[in-house]
C-alpha cells in the first residue's frame, strides 16, 4: 500500500486473512472485514494499483471456503455497482481528499472525475452520516456537470475552494459512494498524476 500515486505500475498482493492460501485455524474474526476491503480496492486503483486477492482451495476437498466466498461476493456486488468509476481509469491529479470524518479518492477517464467517498468511522446508533460532499481538491468549469453513476444529475455549488455535491442518499462508512465530475479543473496546488493506468 502507498501514500500516493506511484509512476511505475504496481499491485497489492493479499491474502483474505492473515494467512496466504487456506488456513483451518482462521475464523471470521481474522478475515477482512468489508469495510476494509472495499475501500482498499478503491485506496489502491486511485493510487494507479491493481488489487490482487488471494483464493486458497482447502486441502480436504479443493473448495473455496465460505468465508473467502462471501469477500468474493463483496466485491463481485461492489464492482457490479461502481466498476465504471474503478475499471479502465488512471490516477486524477488528486488521488485522494477529504477533510474531518470523510475520505475520498478520485479516479479518470477521458473527461470524467469519479469521486469515491466514506465516512471515516461508523456513526453512532441513531446518527447518519452526511448528505452533502465537500470536494476541496476540485474546481468547476462553465461546462461541469454533477451526476451519479447512473446518470441522475446532482445539485452542486461550487465555491472558491472546492465543490459542494448534494448526494442522493447519507455517506456510508462500509460502502463508498460515487459522484461523476464531467469537464472539472483540479484545485490550486494539484500535483499531475501519471496519465495512464
Amino acid at each position: 500500500m502507498f501514500d500516493d500515486v506511484q509512476h511505475t505500475p504496481w499491485e497489492c498482493v493479499r491474502g483474505m486473512d492473515h494467512s496466504f492460501g487456506y488456513n483451518r485455524a482462521s475464523t471470521e474474526e481474522h478475515f477482512i472485514p468489508a469495510r476494509e476491503l472495499l475501500w482498499s480496492l478503491v485506496d489502491i486503483t486511485a493510487k494507479g494499483g491493481n488489487l490482487l486477492l488471494n483464493v486458497g482451495p482447502r486441502g480436504v476437498d479443493a473448495q473455496i471456503a465460505e468465508e473467502q466466498l462471501t469477500r468474493l461476493d463483496w466485491l463481485a456486488g461492489f464492482t457490479d455497482e461502481v466498476g465504471d468509476a474503478l475499471m479502465a481509469t488512471r490516477p486524477w491529479v488528486h488521488p485522494a481528499g477529504g477533510a474531518g470524518d470523510i475520505e475520498i479518492r478520485y479516479t479518470a477517464r477521458d473527461r470524467d472525475v469519479f469521486a469515491i467517498a466514506r465516512l471515516a468511522t461508523t456513526p453512532t446508533v441513531g446518527r447518519v452520516g452526511p448528505t452533502t460532499l465537500v470536494l476541496h481538491e476540485v474546481q468547476a468549469t462553465a461546462r461541469s456537470t454533477v451526476t451519479t453513476l447512473d446518470g441522475r444529475r446532482l445539485q452542486a455549488e461550487p465555491r472558491p475552494v472546492g465543490l459542494h455535491v448534494e448526494l442522493p442518499a447519507p455517506l456510508d462508512s462500509t460502502r463508498p459512494s460515487v459522484v461523476v465530475l464531467r469537464d472539472v479543473d483540479a484545485g490550486s496546488g494539484a500535483q499531475r498524476a501519471p496519465t495512464s493506468h
